[in-house]
């Protein structure tokens, strides 16, 4: 289905098993700002008697930046491989190893008719890099700093890297999401 899209919101995410292909510790990533994600490709040109013969072009992996309203303490371990006490304490070390996971989000499209569908994306296998601190004295204006995430989806073996489904209802695409990241009502 055609439409321009004109909204984001819920914003899952999951630690990728590769052992068993599978996802776990599901958890919703603060609300969605911004999802941006651009394809990279490996290029490559033959050229022969001044012209150009043969062209090709593969997928590498893509960028992937994600900006979020916060950033739930579950992401210290399942993105970032940080250890947290039961107290949310969070320790931060320089042997930390940051995970793959599956990452989804909802968009709304809408089309020239203003009939509103939901594309659900899961990108299979992401990885993140640790965002850092961005921090800022309180002054005379109000001034909010949010998470930004920058990593890279890599494809599977197979070549996939990105499922999208389309939906007449926006839970229907986060049900989608959520079965995908391995979320059950109950947890939610």
């Amino acid at each position: 289905m055609s439409g321009i899209y004109v909204g984001l919101a819920n914003i899952y995410a999951a630690k990728y098993n590769s052992s068993s292909g599978s996802y776990s510790d599901g958890f919703q990533v603060g609300e969605g700002m911004t999802v941006t994600i651009a394809p990279q490709y490996a290029e490559g040109s033959v050229y022969g008697d001044n012209h150009r013969v043969m062209y090709k072009k593969k997928f590498k992996n893509a960028n992937v930046t994600l900006g979020i309203t916060r950033l739930p303490i579950e992401a210290q371990s399942v993105f970032f491989g940080r250890t947290v006490g039961d107290d949310n304490e969070v320790v931060r070390s320089s042997k930390d190893v940051e995970n793959y996971v599956g990452l989804g989000c909802v968009s709304n499209k809408e089309d020239e008719d203003a009939t509103v569908t939901y594309e659900a994306a899961w990108l299979h296998k992401v990885k993140f890099s640790d965002p850092g601190f961005d921090l800022e004295t309180e002054g005379e204006n109000i001034t909010f700093k949010t998470p930004s995430l920058s990593g890279s989806a890599e494809a599977f073996s197979t070549g996939e890297w990105v499922t999208t489904k389309e939906f007449s209802a926006v839970c229907e695409g986060v049900a989608w999401i959520m079965g995908l990241a391995g979320i059950t009502e109950e947890a939610s």
